[in-house]
């Protein structure tokens, strides 16, 4: 029992506690209801008072009705009291009315309607009461003048209950009228009953102007909204929501209801700018008329007088600050639908061209009170067109170009608000394109590289398909980008303002890809080191890329004319050009290259373009950072797997800036001369260190012998370098040459044989002559059938595509052996002369050399040598250097600031050799120079007739007179007549790697001679089979006779 009463005593409190918090919590609606009682108590009083009075007042007008004509008196005494009640009735009986009016009008949406009639309302009501604030306001009664109150109680009573009821339906109306003036479909009626219900309804007491002033700026600020409202649905994220993306990197896939959403929303936004922005306010700001209804002079006549001056400004400053905010919003979506389909986004253009200056669109907008042209003659052009220009620095020079023409032809909401934005689209298009296009390329290229053999292993005819191949669809998709490009971003309504457009994007893209690609290729070099045959091989290929390129990129005229480039453009607009020229772009390099080598970092470029663009509207390093695809993040990696530092040049500079920078119309400073002489500079590069590492085992094994032969001639005396030489009487090397028929002749057995102590004469080194059939080895192994064919079919198409001197001569055999030439040449001359003389600065003296201490016979054999490698380079050479590039020599050698050729370099030293050489000879009396000139000649001419295939394929074909012009120069001589031109050395193999590449077809394909084999094998088998049966007689006799032959026929068969 104690249990149950405790529970029950705190079910109780419980109880209590939450009956306490209920009315706490409870109190203000519980206090507010009792407030609403007593009023509902006091209305319920007044409503009865005058329902009560109704019948007394119609007893009375009954009686009035009914009463006798003879009472006029009384009626005359009665007439102001009645006519002070009618009026007082009429009153009381409109007030009565009003709150229905006003309801009525607020439920069918006419905003000028109740404010009307509520201003009407008020104005009874101060006629009898002036203690209502609001009334006294709206009215603009002065509390404090005298009027006349009304007699009756039930009036002062009916007057207080109708205000209480209408107070608060101006605010009501107020929040009415500016939701009205947010909605999307209201009519010009619609807007200006919105305005005027507005400014009736406004209890500021300010001046007209400022009232004006402040209603176009709630206008425009309520339209404001309502273009942000629709900015936000404009968001890639609120579009692209509900589409599932197709990767995580393409988080914004627009799907085809999205894209349809994306289009009305920019539809609506189009249509607010047109009529809302545009029409209306000319309608009711400026010309004070709009289409006709009945209360139309009501309306327009209850609204300020407007400035037409701040109309046009507000009007202006509305366009330049929404119109970059809805170009860049517009922006962002047409990139994503344009990711989506190029196809899609041609739709929408005409769709939008067709909403702005489509002849339908612009009949429309002039159909009505307002004229299209008259409305948009409030738009300060000049303020929109600065507020779109310093939107970006891309689109600088194409806002400056709509300026010029939107101020010839007219504000244009397609050409400020639309043409720029897809001209802008299609170059952000078009550089995707080309980025993927450089992506492409350069993975094809690291691709064939990494899987190129080692040099010794190398096919020169599959160094050539790869590189054609790289080569070929590089062109093809640059041709197609611009086919692509012209299908389906040329507008055709003004198909020739797009297509200017485009062919300047065309143009700057080109530039920037092949600026990017050649600065790939050119870092991509290695360094050259002696031991290393791989990198030979990859600078073989990149070699033979960028000769390829300078021929197969036939598409390159045609996106790199001159007439599309943006200075020539600009100027034809009649815009301002601001870009700068090459001249200054050079000498902003030339401060940043300190060290003078042509070459700066990436931030030294940063610095160099911003000082070469500093005045113009362009930014030289944001340039340089877009065009060198920075944001992906990762550097370039050569071709050991090593990170590279980002380096520019000039010529690439000046291909990355194109869009600011003024290029010629020809020649080597026009963006196609500059792709060209890059092309160049990397091929002679390539070539130079290919040719380096190439002859590097051939010139280590020449100056190994050379070495052993300077130390052996300087360290034995004359008689032991004949007896090592076989040079003695009784030599082996006489009976050897009697026995082949070629004796030596009367004059060389006396300068010999017959006397030991005079020199002796042999041969060219056997190890000069090697490293000259090495060459002649390295260049067969290195060409390909298709080498030795020119690349361009006619001058004018080498001319078109950039090469100042075209000739028969640029094909890449010719190159090939230019560069083994120079080389072999350079390192020849510099390693005899260094090995021989050394590397002194001074003058050297003769004999002070270690040439010195040589024999008679060792220097004649090494005058034989120099003289023959003088001989082949500049005597029987028919080919000349390859342009014979300047040296980099040093200061050591060469005087300061003077610049000498390969040619001149080497044969100055080989010069320098012989001159030394004979000297020391001619101190000797047994030597005659002139004499064993004549058979230094016949030897020369000896060693280049038996091994003529090699040097022909060096130094080229070369007559006989020529050839042997020293030869038969010494027809003179008796003894010559016993001369026999059979070479002393055998005939060298025939070259395995050329001759073996000739059969490969290079026109049909694989099922083609797979099945034209198939043909022959099957005709080959018909006609032996048919052999067999008509000669099975013979076949036994010859099996009979020659049995163990035939049965190895057999066998073999």
């Amino acid at each position: 029992m104690r249990a149950l009463h405790r529970q029950a005593l705190s079910e109780a409190e419980a109880k209590k506690t939450e009956l306490k918090l209920v009315l706490a919590s409870r109190y203000r609606e519980l206090v507010g209801s009792s407030d609403e009682v007593l009023d509902m108590q006091r209305d319920a009083k007044v409503l009865d008072d005058l329902v009560t009075s109704i019948p007394s007042l119609v007893e009375y007008l009954l009686k009035r009705a009914s009463s006798d004509n003879g009472e006029n008196k009384e009626e005359e005494a009665h007439t102001e009291i009645i006519v002070t009640h009618d009026r007082d009735l009429l009153d009381r009986l409109q007030l009565s009315d009003a709150p229905r009016a006003v309801h009525s009008c607020l439920d069918i949406g006419d905003v000028h309607g109740a404010a009307s009639t509520l201003i009407k309302t008020f104005v009874l009501i101060t006629k009898y009461a002036r203690q209502y604030p609001l009334a006294n306001v709206l009215t603009g009664v002065n509390p404090k003048d005298d009027f006349c109150p009304p007699q009756s109680a039930a009036l002062l009573m009916q007057i207080k209950m109708i205000y209480l009821h209408l107070q608060s339906i101006p605010l009501r109306i107020i929040q009415m009228s500016k939701q009205y003036l947010l909605n999307l479909s209201q009519s010009c009626s619609g807007t200006a009953r919105a305005l005027s219900a507005i400014h009736l309804l406004n209890v500021q007491k300010i001046p007209d102007t400022q009232r004006a002033n402040k209603l176009m700026d709630l206008y425009f600020d309520s339209k404001t909204k309502v273009i942000h409202d629709l900015l936000d649905k404009l968001s890639p994220r609120s579009m692209a929501k509900g589409s599932p993306p197709r990767n995580k990197k393409d988080s914004t896939f627009y799907s085809e209801e999205s894209t349809d959403a994306a289009e009305k929303t920019i539809s609506e936004i189009l249509l607010i700018l047109q009529y809302d922005i545009i029409l209306y306010p000319c309608q009711i700001f400026m010309l004070r008329r709009y289409e006709k209804d009945e209360d139309e002079d009501n309306v327009i006549g209850s609204l300020p007088q407007f400035d037409v001056g701040q109309l046009k400004t507000k009007i202006s400053n509305f366009l330049a600050a929404h119109l970059p905010l809805i170009r860049s919003k517009v922006k962002a979506i047409l990139i994503g639908i344009a990711g989506t389909t190029a196809s899609r986004l041609g739709h929408m253009r005409q769709s939008l061209y067709d909403k702005t200056d489509g002849a339908d669109c612009l009949r429309k907008l002039s159909s009505g009170i307002c004229t299209w042209e008259e409305a948009i003659n409030l738009i300060d052009v000049k303020v929109v067109t600065r507020a779109l220009e310093g939107l970006t620095t891309t689109a600088a020079t194409a806002a400056t170009n709509t300026s010029i023409s939107s101020q010839i032809r007219g504000f244009s909401l397609w050409g400020t608000l639309f043409s720029n934005t897809f001209s802008s689209l299609v170059h952000s298009i078009l550089t995707t394109s080309f980025h993927s296009v450089h992506r492409q390329v350069i993975s094809a290229l690291r691709a064939s590289l990494a899987n190129a053999p080692p040099f010794k292993e190398i096919l020169p005819h599959e160094a050539y398909r790869n590189t054609l191949h790289i080569a070929t669809e590089l062109d093809k998709a640059l041709k197609k980008v611009s086919d692509d490009a012209h299908e389906l971003l040329v507008h055709a309504e003004e198909r020739e303002e797009s297509e200017r457009r485009l062919k300047q994007s065309l143009y700057v893209q080109t530039c920037e890809i092949m600026g990017r690609l050649l600065n790939e290729l050119r870092r991509m070099l290695a360094k050259i080191s002696s031991d290393d045959d791989e990198i030979a091989t990859k600078e073989l290929i990149l070699g033979r890329l960028c000769y390829l390129l300078k021929f197969r990129l036939t598409s390159l005229p045609t996106l790199l004319d001159p007439n599309s480039s943006p200075a020539v453009i600009a100027s034809k607009s009649g815009g301002k050009v601001g870009m700068i020229t090459i001249v200054e772009l050079q000498s902003a390099f030339e401060i940043s290259d300190v060290d003078d080598d042509g070459v700066i970092t990436y931030e030294e470029s940063l610095e160099a373009m911003e000082g070469a663009f500093s005045g113009t509207h362009f930014h030289g390093a944001e340039m340089v950072h877009e065009t060198m695809l920075l944001s992906s993040g990762s550097d370039v990696v050569d071709m050991k797997g090593n990170n590279t530092f980002r380096t520019l040049t000039l010529s690439e500079l000046a291909l990355l800036s194109a869009r600011g920078l003024k290029h010629a119309a020809n020649g080597p400073e026009s963006a196609l001369g500059t792709i060209q002489i890059m092309l160049d500079g990397i091929v002679d590069a390539c070539l130079a260190k290919w040719a380096v590492v190439a002859l590097s085992p051939s010139l280590n094994a020449f100056m190994s012998e050379y070495k052993q032969f300077i130390v052996t001639a300087s360290a034995v005396p004359e008689l032991e370098w004949k007896r090592l030489h076989l040079f003695s009487a009784s030599s082996e090397e006489d009976l050897l040459q009697q026995e082949i028929g070629d004796a030596l002749e009367d004059e060389e057995n006396n300068l010999g044989s017959k006397n030991d102590g005079k020199p002796q004469i042999g041969n060219v080194s056997s190890f000069l002559v090697n490293y000259f059939v090495s060459i002649a080895c390295i260049l067969n192994q290195s060409v390909s059938p298709s080498d030795s064919m020119q690349q361009f079919p006619s001058s004018s198409y080498a001319i078109a595509m950039g090469i100042d001197s075209p000739s028969g001569n640029m094909t890449m055999m010719k190159l090939l052996r230019s560069c083994l030439m120079r080389e072999s040449l350079l390192s020849l001359s510099k390693s005899m002369h260094e090995a021989s003389v050394g590397n002194d600065d001074e003058e050297m003296n003769p004999k002070d050399s270690g040439l010195s201490k040589c024999g008679i016979s060792s220097l004649v054999q090494m005058l034989m040598d120099v003289t023959f490698i003088l001989n082949c380079y500049f005597e029987r050479n028919q080919h000349d250097f390859g342009g014979d590039l300047f040296l980099p020599v040093d200061e050591n050698t060469i005087e300061e600031d003077t610049e000498v050729t390969v040619s001149q370099f080497s044969s100055g030293l080989l010069d320098e050799l012989k001159e030394i050489i004979v000297k020391i000879l001619n101190e000797d009396p047994n030597f005659k120079f002139e004499a064993f000139q004549k058979i230094i000649d016949r030897r020369h001419g000896t060693v280049l007739s038996s091994c003529g295939m090699f040097f022909t394929s060096i130094f080229g074909e070369c007559k006989v007179q020529s050839a042997m012009s020293h030869i038969d120069a010494l027809s003179d001589s008796q003894d010559s007549a016993d001369y026999d031109d059979t070479p002393l050395l055998l005939n060298p193999m025939p070259s395995s790697r050329r001759f073996m590449l000739l059969p490969i077809q290079a026109e049909q394909s694989v099922k083609e001679l797979e099945l034209i084999q198939n043909l022959e094998k099957e005709r080959s088998n018909k006609a032996e089979a048919e052999r067999k049966s008509t000669s099975s007689a013979a076949a036994s006799a010859v099996s009979s006779s020659f049995g163990f032959f035939s049965s190895m026929l057999n066998k073999k068969k």
